[in-house]
């Protein structure tokens, strides 16, 4: 699995390798505005890659790749859903706007790393494996991408011997500590949390069509 964070480049900032399709969901650095992203038909991102650099006067944003959007989808529907049962591919699928076959791909990964819980049959689908409140967003996202860490053009390569010096070396070691941050907001943040903003999030919906 690709790493979440890939590498730092000039003045766009750190990139986030995406190995999915173009266009991704964005992930906000905490305390920073988010700027509003491309969009296109059915609201898709139309910003290739995992990191775009804004004009001067913006902000750089990270983004989340497609594949760890619709997983984290998925994990929160399962948070609302599952509690009466079982949950049925199809339903999340056409609940949170995710491609079956590709929906079916990220649970076998949630599955493999004891995230969600899959019973067949008729009467089978999906549940968490544990409660969301012990899920932390990590681990969802290490599930389907790999480990969060720094992978960027200043590191040394493998047997290269020193690592860089002068200014890579001070923007490496800035880097490491914006990913360790990063790992730790989301190993703060758990499933049961955007699991009660997504329901908060409904039911204002629910009141403005009344």
């Amino acid at each position: 699995m690709a790493p979440l964070l890939a590498r730092a480049t000039g003045l766009g900032g750190p990139r986030a390798r995406d190995d999915s399709t173009p266009g991704a969901a964005l992930l906000p650095i905490p305390g920073v505005p988010l700027a509003p992203p491309l969009t296109g038909p059915r609201g898709a991102s139309q910003q290739g890659g995992a990191i775009t650099s804004k004009p001067i006067g913006k902000v750089s944003i990270v983004q989340l790749s497609r594949r760890a959007d619709y997983a984290l989808r998925a994990v929160i529907d399962l948070a609302v859903e599952s509690a009466s049962g079982r949950v049925q591919l199809r339903e999340i699928a056409a609940r949170q706007a995710v491609p079956e076959k590709y929906l079916e791909q990220l649970l076998r990964l949630l599955k493999t790393a004891g995230v969600v819980h899959a019973t067949r049959g008729s009467r089978g689908g999906y549940q968490l494996a544990r409660p969301a409140s012990e899920l932390s967003l990590l681990t969802v996202f290490e599930a389907v991408e790999g480990p969060v860490s720094v992978e960027d053009e200043g590191a040394a390569a493998p047997g290269a011997g020193a690592a860089p010096s002068g200014g890579a070396g001070v923007v490496r070691l800035w880097w490491v500590e914006i990913t360790d941050g990063l790992r730790r907001e989301l190993s703060r943040v758990t499933v049961a949390e955007l699991a009660r903003r997504y329901q908060q999030a409904r039911r204002s919906q629910d009141d403005w069509i009344i």
